[in-house]
């Protein structure tokens, strides 16, 4: 099954949406906040994958280090 394509997004996306949801029915700038949702969630994706890029690339350099050391 491939139900769970990023497992950075999913722990992220529902709260937010409930958030985004309970909030625009109280409010009546629905067009703002769903911009503000959009780039939140953008942001938040973007930010993850170059954490996530940056994370790998420093194990390879740190066990490649570690490997030509012994």
């Amino acid at each position: 099954m491939e139900a769970v394509n990023t497992p950075v997004l999913n722990p992220f996306f529902f709260p937010l949406c409930v958030a985004f949801y309970t909030s625009s029915r109280m409010s009546e700038y629905f067009y703002e906040q769903t911009m503000v949702c959009i780039f939140i969630f953008f942001f938040y994706h973007v930010l993850s994958l170059f954490f996530f890029f940056f994370l790998s690339c420093f194990i390879s350099l740190f066990t490649k280090s570690f490997l030509s050391r012994a």
